[in-house]
């Protein structure tokens, strides 16, 4: 299991996949830009063995590994 690295400058990385600010705003209701730095509200990451995803605004659940294959 990789750790989920999260930053305003490279959006979310996980292993050697990373998911760009602009690619999150996109898919993820609760994740935006303002002023160039991602703003998160009201969600959640999960990163525990075999189960990988992030839950948004809305009670969406996005597989990590969707959101990599769609990114």
């Amino acid at each position: 299991m990789h750790d989920m690295l999260l930053s305003s400058d490279t959006g979310l990385t996980y292993g050697n996949v990373v998911i760009t600010p602009s690619e999150l705003e996109k898919y993820i209701a609760g994740i935006d830009i303002i002023d160039g730095l991602l703003v998160i509200e009201g969600v959640k990451f999960v990163n525990l063995d075999n189960r990988q995803y992030i839950v948004d605004q809305l009670g969406v659940k996005h597989q990590l590994q969707e959101l990599m294959e769609a990114a």
